[in-house]
């Protein structure tokens, strides 16, 4: 089965502050897949890290789903 993951779950450091969210439980769970690998932010041509400014700015907009 193919899955898309974002890359920061996987460990790779392109979240918003240069960091990652990496999860061992997502790992585990992901061994039997094909994964995809993903960074939706530096897709959309968001740079990594992003500046303190920048960051403040995405904050203030309303959440949507």
């Amino acid at each position: 089965m193919k899955i898309i993951v974002s890359s920061c779950l996987l460990g790779n450091n392109c979240k918003y502050n240069g960091k990652n969210n990496y999860n061992p439980k997502l790992i585990d769970f992901l061994k039997q897949m094909e994964i995809i690998e993903v960074c939706p932010e530096q897709m959309g041509g968001l740079s990594t890290p992003r500046s303190e400014e920048h960051t403040s700015e995405l904050q203030s907009l309303p959440n949507r789903v």
